[in-house]
């Protein structure tokens, strides 16, 4: 025949234990997770970005589009201003009507460096834009791919290991509570 204790902790033993247990197994899920930690999905740059970023980087060091063209277009023209000058003058006139050819040209010489200098200048500025902007992604790479992806998984597993923590608590605190009343429950039958 069972005693009193035998049969007291028979009722009582899935009760005690299945807090412990239930707080023994989600720890040891916790340890499990925090040794695996998964791999999670990865940002990439986009390939388009760095192509783009190689143009920028070679036309900043070209010369404008057309600026070949451009510059071959106004010495033929004044070549040809001034053969016309040389054919309608002689003299001084000549050589007044060539010498305000060519500060024109010299002008628009000029004027075509200055454009080619700005568009070069513009290049440069959209490459280092570029640059800061690859600056900024791969920090977001490692922020999307690395850091959240690894703090998150962190605090499960915390709040894991903190439910079972919890919950082994709590199934000592019944083991010991129910330990108390069988004591005295088997005193108060014994009449001790």
């Amino acid at each position: 025949m069972a005693s009193n204790w035998e049969k007291a902790l028979g009722i009582l033993e899935p009760l005690f234990l299945a807090p412990l247990v239930s707080g023994l197994n989600d720890t040891e899920e916790a340890n499990k997770r925090e040794k695996a930690l998964g791999s999670s999905p990865e940002y990439q740059i986009p390939e388009s970005y760095d192509l783009a970023l190689e143009q920028l980087r070679k036309r900043q060091k070209d010369t404008m589009p057309g600026y070949d063209e451009a510059m071959a277009g106004i010495q033929q023209e004044t070549a040809a201003n001034v053969t016309g000058a040389q054919q309608l003058s002689s003299g001084p006139e000549a050589i007044m009507a060539q010498s305000g050819i060519y500060a024109d040209q010299q002008a628009r010489i000029q004027d075509l460096g200055m454009r080619a200098s700005q568009w070069q200048q513009q290049q440069q500025q959209q490459y280092a834009q570029m640059l800061q902007g690859r600056a900024g992604l791969e920090a977001q790479q490692f922020e999307y791919n690395e850091w959240i992806p690894w703090q998150q998984q962190k605090n499960e597993i915390a709040s894991l290991r903190g439910a079972g923590s919890q919950a082994i608590a709590s199934g000592i605190d019944s083991m010991g509570a129910g330990a108390v009343n069988i004591v005295a429950n088997s005193t108060k039958n014994t009449g001790g």
